[in-house]
């Protein structure tokens, strides 16, 4: 599935993707497997891809898109609303934790199960000549696009701009402080409901730093220094016959991504009960999270809070990887161990390798930059504005550097991924699918991105 760096505890829930009842019911009772984790990188069972490819089959050869939209849309709306209720709740933190997690477990499920439906679809539609290119499947899907969290945020950015424009006609970007927007009462409260509204903005994985009202006046700057930009408006002409099987490909890209923004909000409202938990385990936050859910309860567990760590604590912290036991324990390996299994599993690309082929998610003018490989929240200081994003794949937390990029490229997804969604709003020329950007590519190389024919190229190195 690619590189998706992050601590072990949500990386040994999203081991257990297949026991969740979100994932039993989407996939109408079949029994999938555990994933393999691997140093971020997780592996599923060739035999679960194929259940899906059969699934997806019976679902329009049966004609039965509309009713399977309605169930994925069901399923979906359930968890989002179990796990959004969890801040809300008044329970002791054992009690908490428990919602936390379960809860967390089964949206985290739905979205491995339309992680991989997604890219099932993807190549299907292709195969049955339902679009003749990914930008012909990106025309067809945009009518009925549903929009995300993190798709308003920016529009609410655009408005609140333009809304500074009106206010102070010719302002230009260095002129927009707090001191500057606080003259502004409306334009200061909104600013205000927006923050509230997006403090999750910018983590993911349990990670990540809060948005705030800086970072949203500075959101506001960059975009006053634009040129305004015309929204675009999309009917729904077309294909009738064709409707739902486009309806149920936007189903599924929606919440591939949603899911995403769900447990982050979700999350991030939970550190002040995480935080709790850690200081009574005399961790920080960030210790925390490199215990698995399980050891976390066992040691939180009625009165008895025991402090003492697994034995190969210190270097899960540098890597790890996780598999689930025949008893269905987990298993965190790091070391040797691990390193082992990622000589076997992991093949390292060709160092002579110079030009990679992916899929146009967003089209644009071919852009010559300087690369910034991003693996996680970790790596974020080193982006700076102008620079090729490049990544296993994007998240939630990678939006901030997203929207400073002169162009995206990852190593997966489909013109269904995040990457693909989020630079489409933003107008970035992005290709995704490349598999191995990121072992191909390193920081500062100098490269070229084909977003017309899904072409990166190496121009120079660092």
């Amino acid at each position: 599935m690619g590189r998706w760096a992050q601590p072990v505890l949500p990386g040994v829930v999203w081991c257990r993707w297949n026991e969740t009842e979100s994932v039993k019911r989407a996939g109408y009772g079949q029994v999938f497997e555990n994933q393999i984790l691997l140093d971020g990188n997780f592996f599923y069972k060739t035999s679960d891809h194929k259940k899906i490819e059969r699934l997806l089959d019976e679902v329009i050869t049966s004609n039965m898109c509309q009713s399977y939209c309605a169930l994925l849309d069901e399923i979906g709306r359930e968890v989002e609303q179990n796990h959004l209720r969890v801040p809300e709740m008044e329970t002791d933190l054992n009690g908490y934790l428990s919602a936390l997690f379960n809860t967390y477990a089964e949206v985290t499920g739905f979205w491995n199960f339309t992680l991989l439906l997604g890219d099932v679809m993807n190549d299907y539609f292709l195969k049955h000549t339902f679009a003749d290119s990914s930008e012909d499947m990106i025309s067809k899907l945009s009518p009925y696009a549903r929009r995300t969290w993190l798709e308003d945020q920016p529009r609410e950015i655009q408005k609140m701009a333009r809304a500074l424009r009106q206010a102070q006609p010719g302002i230009t970007a260095n002129q927009v402080t707090n001191a500057q927007i606080s003259e502004i009462p409306e334009l200061s409260a909104r600013i205000d409901q927006h923050v509230m509204r997006f403090s999750w903005f910018g983590t993911h994985h349990w990670l990540g730093d809060a948005y705030n009202r800086a970072k949203c006046i500075n959101d506001i700057a960059n975009v006053i220094g634009k040129k305004p930009t015309i929204e675009k408006r999309v009917s729904k002409d077309g294909d009738t016959v064709s409707t739902p099987l486009w309806e149920l490909l936007a189903a599924v890209s929606y919440w591939r991504t949603h899911c995403a923004e769900i447990t982050s909000k979700v999350v991030f409202a939970s550190r002040p009960r995480l935080t709790q938990c850690a200081t009574r385990l005399s961790l920080t936050y960030e210790q925390l999270l490199d215990l698995t859910p399980l050891e976390i309860r066992e040691r939180i567990s009625f009165d008895r809070f025991d402090a003492n760590l697994p034995p190969n604590y210190e270097e899960r912290r540098t890597a790890y990887g996780c598999y689930i036991n025949g008893k269905g324990r987990e298993c965190v390996i790091t070391g040797v161990d691990l390193q082992k299994l990622v000589t076997v599993f992991i093949k390292v690309a060709d160092a002579d390798v110079r030009e990679l082929s992916g899929v146009v998610a967003s089209a644009g003018k071919t852009i010559s930059g300087s690369v910034v490989v991003l693996i996680s929240s970790k790596d974020f200081v080193k982006f700076k504005r102008g620079a090729i994003l490049v990544a296993p794949e994007t998240t939630p937390d990678f939006v901030p550097y997203m929207k400073l990029a002169s162009a995206i490229v990852t190593d997966r997804g489909g013109i269904t991924s995040h990457a693909a969604i989020v630079s489409r709003e933003l107008g970035i020329p992005c290709v995704v699918g490349t598999k191995i950007a990121t072992q191909v590519f390193k920081d500062c190389d100098r490269v070229e991105v084909d977003a017309t024919n899904g072409v990166v190229r190496k121009i120079g190195s660092k």
